[in-house]
């Protein structure tokens, strides 16, 4: 779980460091972040599948108790349902679009010299 928390940190230190648009020196620096967020999307619907399945497990072994006392099915199917939605976009729309801006900025260079 801590892998999580210092990607999510790591991000979080990103787009602060990157807030002026001056932080990325110049295309070739958009690019490598471009192909960075490629490789992140990549990754994450396999670890929301995993966290479904865990989920799946816990339930199955009755390990989930609700902090009001309620029956903790609704609650399962919601997270899951929510879970392979968000895998889903991520593969069918983030994705492609994130490579074909992949794509374009992988041949840009800079004019200054």
């Amino acid at each position: 779980m801590e892998h999580l928390r210092d990607a999510a940190e790591s991000i979080r230190k990103f787009n602060l460091a990157t807030l002026r648009t001056t932080a990325l020196a110049g295309p070739p620096d958009v690019s490598d972040v471009v192909q960075s967020l490629i490789t992140i999307v990549h990754r994450i619907p396999q670890a929301l599948e995993q966290t479904s399945g865990a989920l799946q497990r816990h339930h199955r072994e009755g390990s989930i108790r609700m902090d009001d006392g309620s029956d903790p099915r609704p609650a399962v199917l919601t997270a899951e349902e929510n879970l392979t939605a968000a895998e889903v976009d991520l593969t069918d729309d983030i994705l492609p679009l994130l490579k074909k801006a992949g794509a374009a900025t992988a041949r840009m260079g800079t004019t200054r010299v």
